[in-house]
């Protein structure tokens, strides 16, 4: 016989994922450690409407800190189909779990188009051509002017291109393109930064491009 005189804690963010329509499929009945860092896993969860869409809650700690994350998860995630780029798939909190109504999975919504605020936006992204071409020609935005304090629209975008190794150390990167994207005019102004040259294109001839050389280069006889 055993006397029980335990207190059954749910796991974090149960009633809510419960309410939102997650089904769990692993919660983790070992007690959290005591490490100072490292991650653990509290519970995993799918969606019973798309087993698809997926849920881990856990623990992070660092340098002593811990915090409760949630990571939702499935196959048409952005960063599943475009790796590194900074396309907005949502972070959701334990604290904003209660306000969510329901959980969005069809359809897509377009790269410029923000979350729904009111539901768990889980839809897929379909990236704008222009910004994704300047990714594939390895640029990366530096600053989105598309909307200034006043709320205006101004649809100008900048975006640059380092020299390889940016990511190995930054203070070592050398700033090699830098690109101007008018969207009101329908243009992309390139400049090579090292030689000066520049170069505007519309947009047809830049989803055209495979690829910008740049940099002084040896002429060859």
């Amino acid at each position: 016989m055993i006397l029980d005189l335990s207190v059954k804690e749910k796991p974090d963010g149960w009633d809510e994922l419960t309410r939102l329509g997650f089904e769990p499929v692993f919660v983790n009945h070992r007690p959290r450690p005591n490490g100072i860092s490292g991650d653990y896993v509290q519970t995993r969860w799918r969606l019973k409407a798309n087993p698809d869409v997926t849920c881990t809650v856990y623990d992070s700690w660092e340098g002593g800190g811990g915090a409760t994350f949630l990571d939702f998860d499935a196959p048409w995630n952005p960063q599943r189909i475009h790796g590194g780029c900074n396309l907005s798939w949502p972070n959701y909190t334990l604290d904003r779990l209660h306000s969510l109504g329901t959980v969005l999975f069809e359809g897509d919504r377009s790269e410029f188009e923000e979350p729904d605020s009111g539901n768990l936006d889980l839809r897929g992204i379909t990236p704008d051509p222009v910004r994704e071409k300047m990714r594939e020609l390895g640029l990366r935005m530096e600053r989105d002017d598309s909307h200034d304090s006043n709320g205006d629209d101004s649809d100008e975008e900048y975006w640059c291109k380092y020299d390889q190794g940016e990511l190995r150390d930054l203070h070592r990167s050398r700033l090699a393109l830098y690109a101007h994207v008018d969207r009101t005019a329908g243009t992309v102004a390139i400049v090579d930064v090292e030689t000066g040259k520049q170069a505007t294109l519309g947009f047809d001839k830049l989803l055209k491009l495979n690829r910008v050389e740049y940099g002084k280069r040896r002429a060859c006889s």
